[in-house]
């Protein structure tokens, strides 16, 4: 019988010619292909009943750091380790969430809440001005204040506190007054027969002004005014103290 020259491709004479690389397993004697299961601890990787690659829920754990719980596993997972929630409200009213840093990738809070509080004082003389004699009150001056709110991220409330001296000069059988922003706030007589020349009445009062956007900034004019002068009254100084409170809004 002729033969040809043909190379010999039956099935023993192919495997020989296979080979696997990483992950791969072959056996030549069979022609058979399989994953390469690592025998190292801590490998997971199986195979199901049905001849597939297979990971179990849960067998695959991890090692964790401070403010991590668990491990991973079915049992165990991966958590926060936070603290109970000690308030009244539900954590969905009035909370604020937790961010990722981006530089860093750190887990932050919101900023922290800013109170600021700054304190001016004015002190003017004059050359024993006449006291508004009428009923209402005409300004005598008027002391200004920036405000400025200190938190770049939130609102603030701006408590404003005045505190308000004004000297009068009372000849004999004289009064006066002096007001707060348009608001009669104190007034002196001299009922006796000799002139007071260093006579004063000090008042303090509050009041809360309109909020300030973020980083927004304001002013605040305060009007000391005088009126219901008789006698000739006179006043030659005033001292003003502006105390101004932010608070920054939650």
């Amino acid at each position: 019988m002729a033969r040809c020259g043909c190379a010999d491709t039956g099935a023993e004479s192919v495997r020989t010619l296979l080979s696997a690389e990483d992950g791969v397993k072959y056996n030549s004697t069979t022609g058979v292909f399989s994953a390469d299961i690592s025998p190292n601890v801590g490998n997971n990787l199986t195979l199901d009943g049905f001849g597939r690659l297979f990971v179990p829920t849960g067998s695959a754990t991890v090692s964790t750091g401070p403010g991590i719980l668990g491990d991973g596993s079915g049992g165990n997972p991966v958590r926060a380790n936070v603290a109970s929630w000690p308030y009244v409200t539900p954590p969905v009213t009035g909370s604020q969430g937790v961010f990722v840093n981006p530089i860093g990738g750190q887990l932050v809070g919101p900023p922290i809440q800013v109170v600021d509080f700054v304190a001016t004082n004015f002190s003017r003389s004059y050359a024993a001005l006449a006291v508004n004699t009428t009923g209402t009150a005409v300004t005598a001056d008027t002391f200004t204040v920036n405000l400025l709110n200190p938190d770049p991220n939130r609102s603030c409330v701006v408590i404003i506190e005045r505190e308000v001296k004004v000297r009068f000069g009372l000849p004999a059988n004289s009064d006066a007054s002096f007001s707060i922003d348009g608001a009669d706030a104190g007034r002196q007589w001299n009922k006796g027969s000799t002139a007071v020349t260093l006579g004063g009445v000090q008042v303090t009062r509050m009041f809360k002004s309109a909020n300030l956007a973020p980083g927004g900034a304001s002013s605040y004019g305060l009007q000391v005014g005088t009126l219901n002068g008789t006698g000739g009254a006179t006043y030659s100084q005033i001292n003003v103290d502006i105390r101004v409170l932010y608070i920054g809004q939650a």
